[in-house]
């Protein structure tokens, strides 16, 4: 038996899903381990209109507009460039 792989774009675009609404953590492979980041719900994201913005910070942290992060086109795009979600 096959196990199922995570549809991760989807949780991305669904974030009456998320566990621990606002916000959802995700990762991707780094040189040491993992970059960390944490998407917040917004309009565009209910709305499944991208762009996605991946703030590379915890979700514990505090995650302003000055906060570093990147932009996506949407949610595939982001999972494409690795990331998922943790």
């Amino acid at each position: 038996m096959t196990e199922k792989k995570p549809d991760h774009a989807s949780m991305i675009r669904s974030p009456e899903n998320w566990p621990r609404w606002p916000v959802l953590p995700v990762k991707r492979p780094a040189e040491f381990g993992w970059q960390i980041g944490t998407i917040v719900a917004n309009e565009k994201v209910y709305n499944r209109q991208g762009p996605i913005k991946i703030f590379l910070a915890s979700m514990f942290e505090d995650v302003t507009t000055d906060t570093p992060h990147r932009e996506y086109a949407n949610a595939e795009a982001a999972v494409k460039d690795g990331w998922i979600v943790d």
